[in-house]
């Protein structure tokens, strides 16, 4: 199984579009002055969702765009990572590449070890 450095490249542009469009989202809905909507949530409150460190929007499509993408390269290891191998492995979707520091060009090298041994909790469940 070939890994192809253009599913990489479309991946990482795929997020970043997501990203981007998200943004624009959070903008158009939140900034835009609208007078007769002002009460639907308070002000203290829409700094929750409009803070760029704590902003459930980039959290969401974070998330979704790395479940449901064609290759999803996580930048560190943890809970987010977990979740969205478990998520990606059961719909099928196991393009996942990790960063290895070797100088080796064997693709088992970048393959997760979520999928490559099978060790995600999701395979007791799926397989």
């Amino acid at each position: 199984m070939g890994i192809d450095p253009r599913q990489i490249v479309a991946g990482i542009l795929t997020v970043t579009m997501f990203l981007m469009l998200g943004n624009m989202i959070k903008r158009q809905h939140f900034d835009a002055p609208v007078s007769h909507h002002e009460g639907i949530m308070p002000m203290e409150k829409k700094q929750k969702f409009l803070g760029s460190d704590t902003s459930e929007y980039e959290k969401v499509i974070d998330f979704y765009v790395s479940a449901e993408s064609d290759v999803f390269v996580p930048a560190i290891s943890g809970l987010f990572y977990a979740n969205v191998a478990g998520k990606r492995i059961g719909s099928g979707k196991t393009q996942i590449l990790v960063p290895d520091d070797s100088a080796s060009t064997s693709a088992g090298n970048y393959l997760s070890r979520y999928v490559s041994k099978k060790n995600h909790m999701a395979y007791s469940c799926f397989c």
